[in-house]
């Protein structure tokens, strides 16, 4: 399984990142009564979106990394959590985004999830 590059940063910015955790419950209205809830899957993917502020360096080493290491979203890649720290094994969603911030530094923002 491929790793995070260490030459890539090994922590998102703040203002780009979120996470979405996977919701394995249904909640319905019934035709009379109560609303009801109950678990629909007993697994589900934890959907990311990360911001990085890299360098023409650094965003040559990121695309090797989607194009040739992980193939785009067919394989996975481990890397530590932004929240809990732990290890964990993602795989990419969607393609990549690259926008200039002046000079030869790039912003980068790509979807990821951890899968089940």
């Amino acid at each position: 399984m491929a790793v995070w590059p260490a030459g890539l940063p090994q922590y998102v910015e703040q203002d780009g990142f979120s996470e979405k955790p996977a919701n394995l419950g249904i909640t319905f209205r019934t035709d009379s009564g109560a609303t009801l809830s109950r678990q629909l899957h007993t697994a589900g993917s934890d959907s990311f979106t990360f911001k990085m502020f890299l360098t023409t360096a650094q965003t040559a080493t990121l695309r090797t990394f989607y194009k040739d290491t992980v193939a785009g979203e067919a394989l996975s890649w481990t890397w530590l959590h932004p929240i809990t720290g732990a290890a964990a094994t993602f795989y990419f969603v969607g393609a990549l985004n690259f926008r200039a911030v002046g000079g030869t530094n790039f912003h980068a923002t790509f979807a990821a999830e951890i899968r089940p």
